[in-house]
């Protein structure tokens, strides 16, 4: 193994340990601080020489990066509280014009003008020299809603592929299992906890 394997290997170990501690003082404080995001992988595997028993094929597995949550309400993945507004049965008087009334047009009207005079100013030579201006009006009062703090970067940590296939139900159930363990997450940290592990229709779809 080469002197830059071996770095490799020990920042991903590095980053790792960081990880599983953050994760833990998440789980002593009765938080899911950390959600993970998957995605199946695959890869066709050329012979380039031709042997018995040597074909070509497609590997496929799944890949996932786990992600720090911040500035989320306490306890707002608590299952036991997702449970009880469930029990309450009040989606039963959800229509189409209450989510209608729900959605705030005036601000999305707001929205949807400020990024047509976005594409006007970048792409009209006479309007340039009001790029900055139309930048700070998408960051004015009354504009935006859920404004990150600034300087806030956020935490990301790549997990280990694995070779299951998220694709299928019981293969999707095992890369999940795989991805809990890896981020240090058993059924005693899980107990009680909503887990989101987020990914594209296809995954979503296996995952439910």
């Amino acid at each position: 193994m080469t002197r830059l394997c071996k770095c490799l290997n020990s920042l991903a170990d590095s980053s790792l340990t960081e990880l599983w501690k953050d994760v833990a003082k998440g789980v002593v404080q009765g938080e899911v601080t950390w959600k993970y995001i998957l995605d199946n992988v695959q890869w066709w595997d050329t012979q380039r020489e031709h042997h018995i028993g040597c074909q070509a094929n497609m590997k496929v597995g799944t890949a996932a990066t786990a992600i720090k949550l911040e500035d989320c309400a306490p306890g707002v993945f608590n299952l036991a509280n997702h449970l009880e507004r469930v029990m309450k049965m009040e989606r039963e008087n959800m229509t189409a014009w209450s989510v209608f009334s729900d959605i705030d047009w005036q601000h999305q009207n707001e929205i949807q003008a400020l990024h047509w005079l976005r594409i006007l100013v970048r792409f009209i030579d006479e309007l340039a020299n009001m790029q900055t201006e139309v930048s700070c009006l998408f960051q004015s009062n009354g504009i935006t809603k859920h404004q990150m703090r600034d300087g806030q970067k956020t935490m990301v940590q790549p997990l280990g592929m694995n070779a299951k296939k998220e694709v299928e139900t019981q293969g999707m159930m095992r890369a999940m299992l795989d991805f809990e363990q890896q981020m240090g997450l058993d059924d005693k940290a899980l107990e009680g906890k909503i887990v989101m592990p987020g990914g594209d229709g296809a995954s979503f779809a296996a995952i439910l």
